[in-house]
């Protein structure tokens, strides 16, 4: 997933972030040595299309039996394709959100045995719980 991101940034983000790098793209952990793609049940773990997706499933991985998504808006809010401003033009812009409710389906398909809530304040995801990230953080 986003080899021409890791491409431009890669390097940049393995030597100033100190936490863990994962991807899914085969090509960016040969390239520029970012932790391989996960295996699991004998493939590599599905990221469903984007790195939201991949993040969640990541989490599931590595042991995570609750998710709380927040900024998960899956739309250009307010005209905007991401927080941040766009991307330069060899990279993706998020030009086809109404694809990643897709995924996302994939995700709460296959991580139906966790619990997962949408505290995201503006989303267009339909396939998670909506709550506040306030309630969230209280239920035990």
């Amino acid at each position: 997933m986003d080899l021409a991101w890791w491409r431009q940034y890669g390097r940049e983000a393995k030597a100033a972030f100190r936490g863990q790098l994962h991807t899914t793209c085969a090509a960016a952990s040969d390239e520029i040595g970012i932790s391989r793609p996960l295996q699991v049940n004998g493939g590599t773990m599905p990221a469903h299309g984007n790195s939201g997706a991949g993040a969640m499933m990541l989490a599931y991985y590595a042991g995570a039996r609750r998710v709380i998504m927040l900024g998960y808006d899956c739309q250009h809010t307010g005209g905007a394709k991401h927080w941040h401003g766009d991307h330069p033009p060899r990279l993706g812009n998020a030009n086809r959100p109404e694809m990643w409710e897709r995924g996302f389906a994939k995700v709460a398909h296959d991580l139906a045995d966790i619990e997962i809530m949408n505290a995201s304040r503006i989303t267009a995801l339909t396939c998670f719980p909506r709550m506040s990230l306030e309630d969230a953080l209280c239920i035990p």
